[in-house]
């Protein structure tokens, strides 16, 4: 009898057990599909977006046109020189000059043919190749060469051609557009864009031509030489000219309105006349002057006194510091720049410190020979 309720009581534990655990069991399958599936959430609203202004994608932009309306006028320059072989002086034995070909740009400036451009694009070549941006290729001759200012004319025989408008350089500013047009590498009609970074900057990239010069930060490479760079209205505003060797973002350009006092002598008279001072310079800084009792930033040492020149008719003297002319300071950037933009024959005035005393003397401004600079 004992042994039959001891059964049932078994039955009885066994069958709570069983129970306990499959609702154990069940429980946690639904808080397993609880937490893989989480219940649906409404969507969260998202505050609408801020009006973002809306970036000129035009073809029609104002640069587009500003190159439109230049590029016909841009021209390519091939050239081809002579230059004595290196090996006839090492062996002794005279040899045939070698051929060299040079690569440059142009830009048009009037219809009847007459092209601007780089004098060192053009210097010592024998033949002279212009092709237009229609592909037409053309013999060109140089009428007209400046070494001072770097600048050249070439001639071709076409007309009715598309010729830039010439904008000036004498009221741009720091920041305006720049566009560089031009055949760098001989990638032809090749345009890059800047700004106008400096002006006025004053930098030796010939013998003879230290600025001022318009800085930019368009490419300039070599073979854009000779070419123009244009505002934003495609006004030539610069004849791009020198780049500074393994520098990024910094080439220059000699202003326009530098550019339209010499075409008038390139083209009438083949050349320019430049007045000259006649002497060798070397710098002077403010520090030094200030141990004079000057107060200037700087002035121009007189280190030579040329042979026949304004400078010795004048009675200037080596080891002159020549401190203003015309009531203007000078450096050994400005005075050559001052000169230029005389005439042979105008007398200036130089205040110029000797043995302690500050003087002026008149010189009056000859002809430069083309061997000398300044």
């Amino acid at each position: 009898m004992y042994e039959q309720k001891g059964n049932k009581l078994k039955e009885v534990l066994v069958k709570s057990i069983f129970f306990f655990v499959a609702a154990c069991l069940g429980g946690m399958l639904v808080l397993g599909a609880i937490w893989a599936f989480p219940a649906f959430r409404p969507p969260v609203k998202v505050a609408p977006s801020t009006a973002v202004a809306a970036i000129d994608m035009s073809v029609d932009s104002p640069i587009v046109e500003a190159v439109k309306k230049v590029m016909p006028s841009v021209v390519q320059i091939n050239t081809l020189m002579y230059v004595k072989n290196p090996i006839s002086d090492f062996f002794g034995i005279p040899m045939k000059p070698i051929p060299e070909e040079g690569l440059g740009s142009g830009v048009i400036i009037r219809s009847d043919g007459l092209i601007l451009t780089n004098n060192h694009v053009i210097a010592n070549a024998t033949k002279v190749k212009v092709t237009l941006s229609d592909g037409r290729k053309f013999d060109g001759e140089v009428i007209g060469a400046d070494p001072v200012t770097d600048l050249a004319v070439v001639k071709v025989n076409a007309t009715g051609l598309p010729a830039a408008e010439l904008g000036s350089s004498s009221n741009l500013q720091l920041g305006e557009w720049a566009i560089a047009i031009g055949n760098p590498y001989g990638f032809s009609g090749t345009v890059t864009l800047g700004i106008v970074s400096a002006l006025d900057r004053r930098v030796q990239t010939s013998a003879y031509n230290a600025g001022p010069f318009i800085q930019t930060d368009a490419a300039i490479n070599p073979g854009n030489s000779g070419g123009p760079l244009v505002d934003i209205n495609g006004r030539v505003i610069g004849i791009n000219t020198a780049i500074i060797p393994y520098a990024q973002g910094i080439g220059f350009a000699i202003p326009i309105d530098t550019a339209k006092n010499i075409l008038n002598q390139l083209i009438t008279n083949h050349e320019v006349v430049h007045p000259y001072l006649g002497i060798d310079m070397l710098p002077v800084d403010q520090y030094q002057l200030s141990q004079m009792g000057i107060k200037q930033n700087a002035a121009v040492y007189v280190a030579r006194v040329l042979p026949n020149s304004p400078a010795e008719k004048a009675g200037i003297l080596p080891g002159d510091i020549i401190l203003k002319i015309d009531n203007k300071e000078v450096d050994v950037y400005t005075l050559p720049n001052i000169i230029l933009t005389h005439n042979v024959g105008d007398v200036i005035k130089v205040t110029l410190y000797r043995s302690g005393k500050i003087m002026e003397i008149p010189v009056t401004l000859e002809a430069r020979p083309a061997s000398m600079k300044y």
